[in-house]
């Protein structure tokens, strides 16, 4: 892992021995006139937010080719030391975000016109064309990733930035946080068949054919995987297409897949690479992953945060959030929990992109609803979030401050969540009581990443492929909305999350959902073995495996196979898993909601540290609730209401009535 060492200490950003929240504000300085940034970074400052984080847009301050002005000598804008004196003077801890790649809702989404422009660069589909990213408002070429020529453009960049940069980094200034890239997914344009096939990964002894061999050793290993007759591995062609040949093997797919995989991977490590080699030592690599159909595939989370130091996820859900919404919100945290060093997102909606001729009106988005996702985030265990965007720029509306750095209403929901989250210093430490678990699997993630590349449905022995991953955002989603708070856990992790030996983790899960499938690789079956031993209870979601990964029988019994260990859950024909047997399964186990709420739809979710306990009660719906709610604890007193403990609710009896607003969340402290 990249990260300097001394800046994580458990959980926490930790600075010169100091915690420090990581809570941050989007401020894009060189979008704005500088007349206005000591306003926008005091209005920041003013509300308690710590850090402040910023893109350097390479397309901006580049004049051409190795040419650059990161001092404002043809634009006062692109002054970036000016920018960091002032964050130094409000005391204001930096994120710096140098790309290559921004996005932002730039041209080019930063690259600069002239490295979009040389076409051996560009990233290519499966036909051999140039992939046109992002959005229709800003179409470009893309430079593939490892091409090394593009590498070498990018040192340049980097070299540049990181010698303006180097008296404002930390121990010297107040940069702690750099991030690499932006969002790695070739601009959004990662499916199947969609990218890279440019000639540095697949043409002859190409990257793909040389990790191919590293991986097969042989090239008859491989082919008798592929069922194929290949002569060597530089001959061995990528999967373009989709037909009948994958119902023999899909193992060229998966292959494919993983290597995409390991291309963002690569990338990422390459630019923390020359980050050191430019003197960055002292800081936090950071990542940032954005949405995908399959979570964590192209994109895996894990893989690249050990290649930079810190990731998390960008939350930019449909608003306002919705009961589909929040279980996506309450998923995404879930996995970023069970892989992240750090939950959190580097990209919290605050605001809306807004590009010419968009059918939407400023103010279409209350305060509330901009609180509402923050705090129900932190209800889930995200432990903090950088407010993107915190200023309105160019083709971006409703953020908390306007254009010229002053307040707009949608500021409350900013200043209201900060408070909650900075005031409290055990809050990295707070945890739940999670008795529920669902089991994510990487494999069944990349075949329905798969099958989407498919113009019909892929059956292979009888089995769907990618149902086994709709299972598992059905039970997650179910499990949701049963107010049981179901945990994520991920066994190629490696976090030791299923025997729950991360210390700061309250008890282990006596429930395990594992979605079934038609394989499965025997380490997973291991885990879920020693879980069975025990004390736990896995339930198969469907049919259990009967193959491992490569097609071949297991070697071994498994007594998480075994009837007599092990619970079914039949699913209905649709793929959804069967209710009534679900409620059974939970009513045999004794398992419910920590703090059951006397009316549906209403979400409780409990959290604790070495001293306190936290409720958070959230009322998705649209009607306003009055609620009972049980605790398990029968000696609890009373409730005092968060941040700034102006009400307090008196518990009788082990039981307190609230009115839950509609579309809200309530904060809790808990009073023994």
């Amino acid at each position: 892992m990249s990260t300097h060492p001394e800046l994580i200490r458990n959980g926490v950003l930790t600075v010169n021995g100091a915690r420090v929240p990581v809570l941050s504000g989007e401020i894009h300085f060189f979008r704005m006139s500088p007349e206005t940034w000591d306003t926008a970074l005091a209005n920041l400052k003013a509300i308690g937010l710590p850090m402040v984080s910023t893109y350097l847009s390479w397309r901006r301050f580049s004049l051409g080719p190795d040419r650059y002005d990161l001092e404002g000598r043809t634009d006062p804008r692109l002054n970036v030391k000016g920018f960091l004196e002032l964050c130094r003077k409000h005391g204001l801890w930096v994120t710096m975000k140098p790309g290559p790649w921004i996005c932002a809702e730039e041209a080019n989404g930063g690259y600069p016109d002239w490295l979009v422009e040389r076409e051996e660069l560009q990233v290519l589909n499966a036909a051999g064309e140039p992939v046109q990213g992002y959005t229709p408002a800003f179409r470009s070429p893309i430079p593939s990733y490892l091409h090394p020529a593009y590498l070498e453009a990018v040192r340049v960049w980097l070299r540049e930035v990181d010698a303006v940069i180097a008296d404002y980094v930390h121990p010297r200034g107040p940069i702690i946080l750099v991030q690499l890239d932006n969002e790695p997914s070739m601009t959004f344009h990662d499916r199947l068949l969609e990218s890279d096939y440019n000639r540095v990964n697949v043409g002859k002894d190409g990257l793909y054919s040389q990790w191919l061999e590293g991986k097969y050793g042989t090239i008859s290993k491989l082919n008798r995987t592929y069922r194929s007759s290949w002569p060597s591995f530089s001959c061995v062609e990528a999967p373009r297409s989709i037909g009948p040949e994958i119902l023999e093997t899909s193992a060229p797919w998966a292959d494919w897949v993983e290597f995409k995989e390991l291309m963002m991977v690569r990338h990422v490590a390459k630019l923390a690479e020359l980050h050191r080699e430019n003197g960055l030592a002292q800081v936090v690599f950071t990542i940032n992953y954005n949405e995908h159909p399959q979570l964590g595939v192209p994109n895996d989370w894990r893989s690249l945060e050990l290649a930079s130091g810190m990731g998390g996820f960008d939350f930019y859900p449909r608003m306002p959030l919705g009961a589909s919404g929040l279980a996506d919100v309450a998923l995404f945290v879930g996995y970023s929990r069970a892989c992240n060093v750090i939950p959190w997102s580097p990209e919290i909606m605050s605001g809306k992109w807004s590009f010419e001729g968009q059918e939407h009106e400023p103010g279409e988005l209350r305060s509330a609803d901009f609180e509402l996702l923050y705090l129900s985030c932190i209800a889930f265990g995200l432990k903090g979030m950088n407010f993107y965007m915190f200023v309105d720029r160019d083709n971006w509306i409703d953020s908390p401050l306007d254009a010229a750095g002053c307040p707009r209403p949608n500021l409350e929901a900013v200043r209201n969540v900060v408070r909650l989250v900075s005031e409290e210093p055990e809050l990295e430490s707070f945890d739940r009581n999670q008795p529920v678990a669902v089991l994510y699997y990487r494999p069944h993630a990349r075949e329905a990443f798969i099958a989407d590349a498919s113009p019909a449905p892929l059956t292979i022995g009888g089995f769907c492929l990618g149902s086994s991953y709709s299972c598992f955002k059905s039970i997650f989603s179910e499990l949701h909305r049963l107010n049981l708070d179901p945990a994520v856990v991920d066994p190629w992790v490696g976090l030791g999350t299923l025997t729950a030996t991360r210390p700061e983790m309250l008890p282990a899960h006596r429930l395990l959902f594992v979605p079934g499938g038609s394989s499965m690789d025997e380490a997973t079956l291991r885990l879920l073995d020693d879980f069975v031993a025990g004390g736990g209870s896995v339930v198969w979601v469907g049919r259990r495996p009967e193959r491992d990964l490569g097609g071949g029988h297991f070697t071994g019994s498994h007594c998480c196979l075994t009837e007599e260990r092990t619970r079914g859950v039949l699913a209905s024909p649709t793929g959804e898993p069967d209710s009534k047997t679900l409620l059974r399964i939970l009513d045999e186990e004794r398992i419910g909601p920590e703090v059951p709420a006397s009316v549906p739809g209403i979400l409780t979710t409990l959290h604790r540290s070495r001293s306190r306990e936290w409720l958070f009660v959230v009322n998705i719906g649209e009607t306003r609730q009055n609620v009972e709610l049980r605790f398990p604890d029968p000696h609890l007193k009373g409730m005092i209401s968060l941040p700034g403990g102006n009400l307090r609710v008196r518990v009788k009896n082990s039981s307190a009535r609230l009115t839950c607003e509609p579309q809200s969340v309530q904060v809790w402290r808990l009073d023994p």
